[in-house]
């Protein structure tokens, strides 16, 4: 083949990546979303170009800015990120192309392998490159030096190409070794949530979590020890930023453009190992004896709350989505380590959100998309009311969690009795709001698309589903949480008596508890609506 008929194939590749990734994100309900998504990325974006603007207006007329150890490390640290999500992406979806046998048999495992790449990199680019070139002309036109735009560019560009190049390598070798190994389907939950936790903590520490911490660690000067640190000391070439070109740089930049065909080969030979060869592992999906109890009739409620149960115990990695919930509390882990003492605190505060965000979380975010092929029978075997029904029953369990939150809080002495009480009743209708809103979202933002780290599949909750939940559950929790007290005392006084707060709880309590009613029900009208295809 021709270098420009294989150019040609790789650009329709990578066109088609980019336009099949869209169609299968945007839907009717999505689009707001989007629409809300690019509202926000463009207003960040602004604030970039104007934090830019700032900087740049801040250096007087023909002085210089030099570039530190902490700029260079941060690099480091933000090349190392974006290359890990990249990975992260390839081995859940990205690293199989759609047709693949028939693409095959039409192009050469090169180009196929080259339009994937230039498909991710269109992603990233339009992800970060307008944040990038916005924040520079802003610093350009602060300080007077038009001709850091280029040099920014020209600089960005090869970094850019050498993130997506370890990204995409390091997600086919992690693939292809998951599905080698015997057995690390057993561990891949263990291992996500480990993944999860620490992709969770290191930007907190990356941001100033390690001094919080009380932790005399240095991230950025750590990672400017970094060999490709000196990297962005080419910033200085024809602008006001100075930096001590020397050979650390020139080693720099030859380890980044050295680094590109390296891992192109590299990634090449991953790719055609996973594409055409064999796994170890069969693919079977492994059942169990267990199966519901006898005197739950077949297709009752109660039958469908057992099936959920057993199907989560068989395959834990349909959770994965969980570790989302946590990110938040990680401040609670750092302020517990950096003071033990406030450890039965953290643990009482865990355990009540936790319980109430799960108790939706665990069964109700992918309602259709958990029945993958069995999607056709279930749409028109049970009843919407039951189906749903059995969802918000299958995660309502969680709620003890959360009562147990607030009887470890009552006995460390956080709240005495009679507030645990109130505190328990406002806690239950929250974690009835979660479960019965969360099949709201997972019914309007389905997902059908499986990910897998090995030949076993499993499909998750979208990313919009969860966004959602965590909205609706979490503005109810914390504006109870800040409101709550001040209206408390301003309707019943400084002194309120014991019957005015219960009939308060009382009150707030049956709001929620008519929201998630209404929540019930809208979710069952949109099972009885829904359609396949």
């Amino acid at each position: 083949m021709s270098l420009s008929g294989e150019f040609h194939h790789v650009t329709r590749i990578a066109r088609t990546e980019l336009l099949r990734g869209w169609r299968s994100t945007v839907d009717r309900w999505t689009l707001v979303a989007v629409g809300l998504g690019l509202c926000l990325f463009a207003a960040w974006t602004l604030f970039i170009g104007v934090i830019g603007y700032v900087m740049g207006s801040f250096l007087p007329t023909g002085q210089t800015l030099a570039i530190t150890e902490s700029m260079a490390g941060q690099a480091v640290g933000w090349t190392l990120f974006l290359a890990g999500m990249i990975a992260f992406q390839v081995v859940e979806r990205r690293a199989r192309i759609d047709n693949e046998d028939l693409l095959f048999t039409t192009v050469s495992p090169r180009t196929v392998l080259l339009g994937l790449l230039s498909a991710e990199f269109a992603r990233e680019l339009f992800l970060f490159g307008p944040a990038v070139l916005v924040g520079a002309t802003g610093f350009a036109i602060g300080a007077g030096a038009p001709t850091l735009v280029p040099v920014a560019a020209l600089v960005a560009l090869p970094l850019l190409v050498f993130v997506v190049l370890l990204g995409h390598t390091a997600g086919i070798a992690t693939k292809l070794a998951a599905e080698r190994m015997s057995g690390f389907d057993r561990l891949r939950t263990v291992l996500g949530v480990l993944a999860g936790v620490l992709v969770g903590s290191l930007p907190m520490l990356f941001f100033g979590g390690a001094e919080w911490l009380g932790l005399s660690i240095d991230l950025d000067s750590l990672l400017a020890i970094v060999p490709i640190a000196a990297y962005v000391d080419l910033l200085a070439v024809g602008t006001p930023l100075v930096a001590s070109v020397g050979l650390d740089t020139v080693v720099a930049v030859a380890l980044v453009l050295g680094a590109l065909p390296v891992l192109i080969a590299l990634d090449y030979r991953l790719s055609v190992a996973l594409w055409f060869g064999a796994s170890d592992s069969t693919g079977a999906v492994r059942t169990s004896a267990h199966t519901p109890p006898a005197w739950l009739p077949r297709g009752s409620t109660g039958w469908l709350v057992w099936w959920y149960w057993l199907r989560g115990l068989r395959a834990p990695s349909r959770f994965t989505h969980l570790i989302y919930y946590s990110f938040p509390l990680f401040w609670l882990v750092f302020d517990a380590i950096r003071d033990p003492s406030t450890l039965p605190s953290a643990l009482s505060t865990a355990l009540v959100v936790l319980g109430v965000a799960f108790a939706g979380a665990t069964f109700g975010l992918n309602p259709l998309g958990d029945e993958r092929k069995a999607l056709p029978a279930v749409l028109t075997t049970p009843a919407g009311d039951r189906f749903v029904r059995a969802r918000v029953l299958a995660g309502l369990p969680w709620i003890t969690v959360s009562l147990a939150g607030v009887a470890l809080g009552a006995v460390i002495g956080r709240f005495d009795p009679l507030n645990a009480s109130f505190l328990a009743i406002v806690v239950g209708s929250l974690g009835a709001l979660s479960a019965t809103v969360a099949p709201v979202f997972g019914i309007a933002l389905p997902r059908f698309e499986p990910i897998a780290a090995t030949k076993n599949e499993t499909i998750t909750p979208s990313l919009g589903a969860v966004i959602g939940h965590v909205a609706v559950v979490g503005i109810a929790g914390v504006g109870l949480a800040v409101f709550g007290p001040p209206i408390l005392g301003a309707l019943s006084g400084s002194t309120p008596t014991n019957a005015v707060r219960l009939g308060l709880v009382c009150v707030v309590a049956a709001a929620v508890v008519g929201t998630s009613v209404w929540s019930y029900r809208h979710a069952t009208s949109r099972f009885r609506t829904a359609r396949v295809g």
